[in-house]
């Protein structure tokens, strides 16, 4: 099985929302980010796309500010080691996503430190 995975930082003057409204429009089709009062994550502000994309969850969370944004793409589902059989292979997306962002106006986009 195939997993695609990226994880891309995004640096914005723009809070959350925006950030998340820009992602949405410029790689998601326009799937809507959710969940801001769910708190996914402990002690980061976290949201995710309303719908999976190709069978991935989509998770921007983050601060902002000097620390900006991280955009979390993976797999659904996870397997565990005892459910996956045969090749698997974990394949980084990540750059393409910084490509597919490149344009977009307000945000700027680059690997994780």
């Amino acid at each position: 099985m195939i997993h695609l995975v990226a994880c891309v930082q995004i640096n914005s003057e723009k809070n959350l929302e925006e950030v998340a409204s820009l992602v949405s429009q410029n790689l998601l089709g326009g799937v809507p980010f959710v969940g801001k009062d769910e708190y996914i994550y402990d002690e980061v502000p976290a949201i995710y796309a309303k719908r999976h994309v190709l069978g991935l969850r989509v998770i921007l969370q983050g601060y902002g500010g000097e620390d900006g944004y991280l955009l979390e793409i993976l797999p659904k589902v996870f397997q565990t080691d005892d459910e996956m059989s045969g090749e698997n292979v974990t394949v980084d997306i990540t750059e393409f996503i910084i490509c597919a962002l490149s344009e977009v106006e307000g945000i700027r986009t680059q690997k994780p430190d």
